[in-house]
């Protein structure tokens, strides 16, 4: 069997305490990319003894967002083209036959990839509920764009062309209740930390709303009650977690130790519409 060809390809890994699925992520890149970075907040169980298995370079950064941590990552890489993947996600074989593939012609013609990502969530695959082949952007040239500052939820900016791949991302979600309500309470502590460094209010009856059509979305239009009892945690949880990061903004607020401002650094400005966007009051 041929040694996969080394693409010229730098992928990025942020990571505490991630022992549990970081040995999976980093083995479906291992030996066809360049480089991979994994920035460390802290571990204290093997996720670093891990990381020097596969071969990373491992740099420590204290964790205060998960939007500024990916773009510290995205400053050490040494390629224009980077992986941002995160340490409960896989390669698919099929993917990274394809980048082998491809990667090479297809760099020249566009500035991002788009993969089709399939959820886990607490041991099975959610077919519905919109997380089946959900479309995402984490292939890109960073010449070219960049990763949103945002705590929580950031995003992959491209400015150019972008090439939708086939072949699947795949994404292992918590894989017990007690993991996906920690995971639960880290988005909206760090969501609402948000909400008050842009001064972005909102009120509860909207957020009531908001849970009313987030739970028919993914329940009932997207059929995620086909995934079953999953699907049903899965499209309550969705729904309830703009609730929760309320009354954990009201908490903060009410706090004398409510977080400071944040400064935040990209590797390249974002485009006006994007801010306009996500900083709108």
């Amino acid at each position: 069997m041929n040694k996969p060809a080394v693409l010229p390809l730098s992928v990025i890994v942020i990571a505490r305490n991630a022992a549990r699925t970081l040995a999976r992520a980093l083995a479906s890149v291992h030996g066809w990319v360049d480089e991979i970075i994994l920035v460390d907040s802290g571990s204290t169980d093997t996720t670093l003894t891990i990381a020097r298995q596969y071969g990373c370079r491992i740099t420590f950064r204290r964790f205060d967002g998960f939007g500024p941590q990916k773009n510290h990552a995205l400053r050490l890489a040494r390629n224009p083209w980077v992986l941002v993947l995160d340490a409960d996600e896989e390669v698919s074989g099929a993917l990274a036959d394809e980048l082998q593939q491809g990667f090479r012609t297809w760099r020249h013609h566009y500035q991002g990839f788009t993969v089709p990502r399939n959820q886990f969530f607490l041991g099975r695959p959610l077919r519905y509920g919109g997380q089946y082949r959900q479309p995402v952007l984490r292939i890109f040239n960073r010449q070219h764009g960049g990763i949103t500052p945002w705590l929580v939820n950031e995003e992959v900016i491209v400015g150019g062309k972008l090439l939708p791949l086939q072949s699947p991302l795949l994404h292992y979600n918590s894989a017990t209740v007690g993991e996906c309500l920690d995971q639960l309470n880290t988005r909206i502590t760090y969501s609402a930390q948000e909400r008050i460094r842009v001064r972005k209010k909102v009120s509860l009856p909207g957020q009531v709303v908001c849970f009313l059509a987030i739970f028919f979305r993914l329940f009932v239009l997207q059929r995620g009650y086909k995934d079953g009892l999953n699907g049903l945690i899965w499209a309550l949880l969705s729904a309830l977690e703009p609730i929760l990061e309320h009354q954990k903004y009201r908490e903060l607020v009410a706090d004398s130790n409510a977080p400071r401002q944040y400064t935040f650094t990209l590797s390249k400005p974002l485009p006006r519409r994007i801010w306009n966007r996500r900083y709108r009051n």
